[in-house]
């Protein structure tokens, strides 16, 4: 198994993506975490949920900076699952 080479880990760190103008103050997105794997600059979000907020960010920060957040956190899952079969009286 390989593993990443990870250096220079640093914890929310802001991008500016929308400066401050006319009076209105600048809009930033806030990275849960970036650092360097294997020579390239890495932006990283944990996400249980996308908010409509977040993605518009996601999409400014791919336009501003040229940067793709690698989306880690909760997968999407099937909501119509059901629960395992179990035999009656088996509880």
């Amino acid at each position: 198994m390989a593993f990443a080479l990870r250096e220079d880990l640093r914890y929310q760190v802001p991008f500016e993506i929308i400066p401050e103008q006319d009076g209105e103050s600048a809009a930033s997105y806030v990275a849960d975490f970036t650092y360097i794997e294997n020579g390239m600059f890495v932006v990283e979000d944990v996400k249980g949920h996308r908010t409509a907020e977040y993605i518009l960010k996601r999409k400014l920060m791919l336009r501003i900076h040229g940067i793709r957040i690698r989306e880690t956190g909760a997968q999407k899952t099937n909501a119509l699952l059901t629960p395992p079969y179990r035999k009656p009286g088996s509880m």
